[in-house]
């Protein structure tokens, strides 16, 4: 099945959902009939083509449903927990002095990575497998944003999304750490360069 991206939208919340179809759809469904904390008004809009229900109506391309399902008759809203969008590690030390083989100034200059996703996945690999650290957070990608004077990504927590995601690969997350993949490093040491 073709793949498919679901954008819920919850009060002024958006969450989206992307992948193989069959998964996705199971998992909005799943989302639809228990809910998570108080669905009011959630309108959803998908974009896959034949997306059968368990009722066998076909979804259509770009329609958009409308569910007023409620979990819970008395559900009360929890307070939203503000997601870190990072913080600056001053004893983290990016520059020559650091003993490591090059800078992360040099290595950046020397990849030439463009956009947001690869500067991330840059950074990660540069403390990965240059500064040779373990434990990888959302911290140290910050720090190294701010440090090389980049402009932050808008929502820092949604680019590191992006750059695990199937479309990307590039890094892991586990437990709020990330580590580079296979296919992360192999794009950093000989695709990256190539790009026109």
């Amino acid at each position: 099945m073709s793949d498919l991206q679901i954008k819920i939208t919850v009060g002024d919340i958006d969450v989206f959902l992307q992948g193989e179809g069959n998964l996705v759809y199971k998992v909005f469904c799943d989302i639809r009939e228990n809910g998570v904390g108080e669905l009011k008004n959630c309108n959803v809009t998908h974009n896959a083509p034949n997306i059968k229900d368990d009722s066998n109506t076909a979804k259509k391309k770009d329609e958009k449903i409308t569910t007023t399902e409620v979990a819970g008759a008395n559900a009360k809203s929890k307070k939203k927990v503000p997601q870190s969008s990072g913080q600056l590690l001053k004893d983290l030390d990016l520059s020559e002095h650091n003993g490591a083989e090059k800078s992360l100034k040099d290595f950046i200059a020397e990849k030439n990575p463009g956009s947001n996703v690869q500067k991330t996945a840059t950074f990660v690999y540069y403390l990965e497998n240059i500064l040779k650290l373990q434990e990888i957070t959302i911290d140290h990608i910050f720090t190294c944003y701010k440090l090389m004077g980049y402009r932050m990504p808008n929502n820092l927590q949604q680019n590191l999304a992006d750059t695990c995601s199937s479309r990307y690969g590039y890094i892991g997350r586990k437990d709020g750490k990330f580590t580079m993949t296979v296919v992360g490093n192999n794009y950093i040491e000989f695709d990256m360069n190539k790009e026109g």
